[in-house]
């Protein structure tokens, strides 16, 4: 099952579906997962991650960099990835909605700090 698996995970969507963690919106990374760095274009409608400098070496000539980028330089340290612990436990406290009708409800997406879906049946 394990070598199945190794072989069906082979892009990001594919990621997405299968571990239930979802790859859009603000919180797309999984490894930066809360501290993922994001910016809403207006006028394309859709998220633009800017973040992926700081994943750099400290002394690295493009973290220095403004006129490539966004007019900013990166000073800040890669994010440190979950433990398996601080996944698990995110996990089991996530509640999957029930599908069917029920009453339309805003989410609230301010109180929202995981990006999980689903379930995984894995």
């Amino acid at each position: 099952m394990h070598a199945a698996l190794m072989w069906t995970i082979n892009d990001f969507p594919a990621y997405a579906m299968l571990s239930g963690w979802s790859t859009k919106g603000k919180l797309a990374c999984p490894y930066c997962h809360m501290h993922t760095d994001h910016l809403w274009l207006k006028y394309g409608r859709k998220y633009c991650y800017m973040g992926h400098r700081r994943f750099l070496s400290r002394d690295h000539k493009w973290r220095r960099n403004k006129s490539c980028f966004n007019n900013e330089t990166e000073n800040r340290d890669a994010p440190v990835p979950l433990s398996g612990n601080d996944v698990v436990q995110q996990h089991a406290s996530f509640e999957q909605e029930t599908f069917g009708k029920t009453r339309k409800r805003k989410r609230d997406d301010d109180n929202k700090w995981h990006n999980w879906r689903n379930k995984s049946i894995f």
